[in-house]
């Protein structure tokens, strides 16, 4: 599931939450 997160910060949807403020840290 891809969110917005892994969308515009061009992360894997694994790795991305799906949401912002997650640059850098996917998993974080």
């Amino acid at each position: 599931m891809s969110g917005p997160g892994s969308i515009l910060l061009g992360l894997k949807p694994k790795d991305s939450p799906g949401h912002l403020g997650t640059a850098g840290n996917g998993r974080n």
